[in-house]
């Protein structure tokens, strides 16, 4: 079946937003895939069979189209199905279908983990003594929601993040350590 318009503009947003630097492709390599798209998933076909010759005038890279298809192959962004004397099949795969080449938010009943504030919600705070098991991020030492102080790994003179990915667990005693000597970490 053929996407819609719709379907072909988030498909090329994924290619351009995502594909692309995640395969960390070169023009060259972009022109073959895209044509190779083009060619397959765009008129709502999972293969395409093309000509060495044909592909190399198409996309005007003459010989290195062989090289730039085996490379896209290595890099999973398709897949030789066959060759014979009337040209290669090849499957070409869209960005969904490149294992952690498009990441996904996880948003539950409109709970979004990317936005969510650790540092100023009970819950968020809760959720981070749990994370690091109920031990002092930076010592190890035992703490619990009574004991513990939240901070940032980051500071907020850097970056304004109270996310998950910046917040963590810790005691008292290192927490002052912290701000004393400049949030400079001590793991020596």
């Amino acid at each position: 079946m053929k996407p819609d318009t719709t379907e072909i503009a988030q498909l090329w947003i994924d290619i351009e937003d995502h594909l692309i630097p995640f395969l960390k492709l070169d023009a060259h390599l972009r022109s073959v895939y895209y044509h190779l798209m083009r060619r397959s998933r765009v008129v709502g076909q999972p293969t395409v069979k093309v000509s060495i010759d044909s592909l190399a005038q198409a996309t005007g890279l003459s010989t290195q189209v062989r090289q730039h298809i085996r490379t896209l192959e290595a890099k999973g962004a398709l897949k030789i199905v066959s060759r014979d004397r009337t040209g290669t099949a090849i499957e070409v795969y869209i960005p969904s279908e490149i294992p952690g080449c498009v990441k996904t938010k996880v948003i539950t009943n409109g709970f979004n983990l990317e936005t969510y504030d650790f540092y100023a919600n009970p819950m968020g705070r809760r959720a981070i003594i749990e994370r690091e098991g109920g031990r002092c991020f930076y010592c190890l030492r035992g703490i619990n929601s009574d004991s513990a102080v939240l901070d940032h790994a980051v500071g907020q003179l850097v970056r304004l993040d109270n996310s998950y990915k910046n917040i963590v667990a810790c005691c008292h005693e290192c927490n002052s350590l912290q701000v004393r000597h400049g949030c400079r970490r001590f793991y020596s």
